[in-house]
């Protein structure tokens, strides 16, 4: 669940895509992010992640560290063919 909050001097709530498979650290970024005014999406996996990224449109993706380094790049073109809006960040 998400809750829709303005980010003060935008007027509305900037979404971010967060893809975690650690479910501790999901929440934890959720909260964190939803705390200075954004909306979080969480995904565990890349697919789910590709398929949230063409549903809604995110300021930023926030990526796994530790995923596989060429998955992690494979994943990031990806998003950028699919929402060259979005930025990514690992």
């Amino acid at each position: 669940m998400t809750v829709e909050t303005a980010v003060p001097g935008l007027g509305r709530a900037e979404r971010i895509l967060v893809v975690e498979d650690d479910l501790s650290l999901q929440r934890t970024l959720k909260r964190t992010f939803e705390g200075a005014g954004f909306v979080v999406d969480l995904q565990s996996d890349a697919e789910a992640a590709l398929k949230n990224v063409c549903r809604a449109t995110h300021s930023a993706v926030v990526l796994d560290l530790t995923r596989q380094k060429e998955s992690r790049k494979d994943l990031c073109r990806e998003i950028r063919a699919r929402a060259p809006h979005s930025r990514s960040s690992f």
